[in-house]
């Protein structure tokens, strides 16, 4: 269970966490794509999946804003999608937003271990 929320120990683990994270969100743009072209949606959800291809790109890099972007963007999504059909799969939803919310807590642990790793190779 430890996968549910990890403890990170060393900036390759959260940068395993963090891809993890882009790995999901990527497949959240192929999925929205794949719905776009098979009509099951507007063709303006593209941008919902364009956003998520950057942002799960830029957490694949380790960038904290990206990550937070795509949790965030994750979420509000979610509660639009609750309030016009008063439903979501809550399971889903729930495992997506930790893999999201791992992977900015992956990328805000690895910039802090990279400065701490700075300040020490400067003070040697």
């Amino acid at each position: 269970m430890k996968w549910l929320w990890p403890k990170f120990t060393n900036a390759d683990h959260a940068r395993r966490v963090a891809r993890n994270g882009a790995i999901v969100g990527g497949l959240s743009a192929l999925f929205t794509t794949v719905s776009v072209t098979m009509g099951l949606v507007t063709p303006l959800v593209l941008i919902d999946a364009l956003i998520f291809g950057v942002c799960s790109f830029g957490t694949y890099k380790m960038n904290r804003i990206a990550a937070g972007t795509m949790l965030t963007l994750y979420l509000v999504e979610m509660a639009f999608t609750y309030l016009k059909f008063g439903h979501i799969s809550l399971v889903m939803a729930v495992f997506v937003s930790l893999f999201f919310a791992n992977a900015l807590r992956a990328t805000l642990y690895f910039k802090q271990s990279s400065q701490e790793r700075n300040t020490t190779s400067k003070a040697a």
